[in-house]
């Protein structure tokens, strides 16, 4: 299980940090190097970025995953089915979440038997 504050939001801040520096240093080498071959310098960008990219979509979607399971639940909590089943892979406080709502959907069950 993964921590959304300390996966997501810190990690693409660094990696953006040091991707710009990175990025600066390359740059002024190559052109010390290359003196005017920019079409290096330009893939360089491009393959960083796309890399980025990539990453950030692959955590997006278990984002995605994760809170369409939770409000998928919350429906079925909705509709009166207390027994109804939730499962949060990825990130801690998903899991916060949807045992805390396990715990309503008991409570809700138990107060519609009496």
């Amino acid at each position: 299980m993964l921590s959304i504050e300390k996966d997501f939001f810190k990690k693409i801040i660094f990696i953006l940090s040091i991707s710009f520096l990175g990025l600066f240093f390359i740059s002024y080498l190559l052109i010390d190097i290359f003196h005017s071959s920019w079409f290096i310098l330009f893939l360089v960008y491009i393959i960083v970025f796309s890399t980025l990219g990539i990453y950030i979509k692959q955590k997006l979607t278990k984002l995605t995953n994760d809170i369409s399971t939770i409000s998928k639940y919350v429906e079925d909590i909705n509709n009166k089915n207390y027994n109804a089943i939730v499962k949060v892979d990825n990130y801690i406080e998903f899991l916060k979440i949807s045992i805390n709502l396990k715990n309503i959907a008991k409570r809700l069950n138990s107060k519609t038997k009496k």
